[in-house]
């Protein structure tokens, strides 16, 4: 039987604990990197007249580019409902 020597388990156990790691941040990042929004900050968003862009995809994810602090900013929330939204911004 052939013995590893103090490197290769070095290199070994610290790819390991690398890949435990990314799975980890992985799991618990919310994927843009960035706080959620909320509804409130979505009708502000609107209001201030930030948005440069809008749609709206089949599972009711509302996408947006706004302008924030000079730069522009992809956000996304998950609509409850169009219609809602649709009243409050144009009733």
């Amino acid at each position: 039987m052939k013995k590893r020597s103090i490197w290769q388990d070095i290199l070994y156990y610290g790819i390991f604990l690398i890949v435990i790691i990314v799975v980890i941040s992985m799991l618990f990042s919310n994927g843009n990197g960035s706080d959620p929004i909320t509804y409130d900050d979505v009708l502000n968003y609107f209001h201030n007249e930030q948005v440069t862009q809008v749609y709206v995809t089949n599972k009711n994810v509302l996408e947006m580019v706004v302008i924030e602090n000079g730069a522009e900013k992809q956000v996304s929330y998950k609509l409850k409902s169009f219609e809602m939204l649709h009243s409050e911004l144009f009733e």
